[in-house]
């Protein structure tokens, strides 16, 4: 059964000071494993009875051997449930092909829920905005426009948006293990959770260097530089390899640097684990880029669009 957690009316699901609600979103998404299993575990009986005319033979053999463990309120609520698809009308030999379309459907949404704490625990938003205000990209924006002004005042590395989003990440696994009032989070669940905070570290660090226009050699080592620290430090909270990892975020920064034909190429191949403004962004602000003639780079613009349409 999923691990329970008091409820509150006061409970906040958006603030900081309460972690976004974190462990109700868990209950949430643990819940919808229970449900799917529940299903499952019924399957047999259901296409047999779903088969049948009438649904009174399993209220009266609802103490049969089979049976014979299970609660009074479970058998209950199995009751409502084939009362529920027989409303419906389902046919038995559909049956199958229902259980087999929910799976994929309640995983997803499992991830879904997962996919948005994380973006809250990281708090994205803030992440992503601290990135493109980071001093030398600030600072080498300003030089090449020409200006005299110092976004950094000599110091480049006031402020390194690296050390407050490890220490979140930090905070965020500290609850995400703490046994607290009766709570402990499922190790399942921990370990889905922080995989996608991982992620979401990692998704947010392409969106904030997307953002950077006219970028210098010595900002585009900066986010390299960045990267990596970022990845030492989250092996040293809780090692995690999720499917868009520090390869997905290097990979992108290699393509600043690609002549024409290498980085056609590898929009074409890589353009549907993109957004479309990180690929117009790589157009636009790349080595390439900058050296293009308008006319060029709106044909290449054009056909990075064309991909997502």
């Amino acid at each position: 059964t999923p691990t329970k957690t008091s409820s509150s009316s006061s409970m906040d699901m958006v603030i900081p000071q309460q972690n976004f609600g974190f462990r109700e979103r868990i209950v949430a998404a643990q819940s919808l494993s229970f449900l799917i299993e529940a299903i499952l575990s019924i399957q047999p009986m259901l296409v047999v009875l779903l088969g049948s005319s009438t649904l009174q033979s399993y209220s009266s053999t609802s103490t049969s051997t089979s049976l014979s463990s299970t609660s009074t309120s479970s058998l209950s609520s199995r009751y409502d449930l084939f009362r529920v698809f027989e409303a419906i009308q389902l046919p038995a030999a559909q049956c199958e092909t229902v259980m087999l379309e929910i799976i994929p459907v309640v995983a997803e949404l499992q991830h879904l829920i997962h996919r948005s704490t994380s973006k809250l625990l990281i708090r994205a938003g803030h992440f992503c905005r601290s990135i493109t205000a980071h001093p030398l990209f600030v600072e080498a924006k300003l030089q090449r426009r020409g200006s005299n002004q110092s976004a950094a005042s000599g110091n480049t590395k006031q402020e390194d948006y690296t050390d407050w989003l490890l220490s979140d990440c930090s905070s965020a696994w500290n609850d995400l293990c703490q046994t607290a009032a009766g709570w402990v989070t499922p190790y399942k669940a921990r370990e889905l959770l922080w995989s996608e905070c991982v992620q979401s570290v990692m998704e947010t660090l392409v969106e904030g260097f997307s953002r950077i226009q006219k970028c210098s050699a010595e900002a585009r080592t900066e986010m390299s530089s960045d990267l990596q620290t970022i990845q030492v430090g989250l092996d040293r909270i809780h090692r995690a390899r999720p499917v868009r990892g520090k390869n997905y975020v290097d990979a992108y920064l290699k393509a600043f640097y690609y002549p024409e034909d290498e980085m056609v190429k590898w929009i074409s191949q890589n353009w549907e684990y993109y957004h479309v403004q990180h690929m117009e962004a790589l157009v636009t602000n790349s080595v390439l880029g900058t050296k293009m003639k308008s006319k060029q780079k709106a044909t290449l613009l054009r056909q990075v669009r064309a991909l997502y349409e």
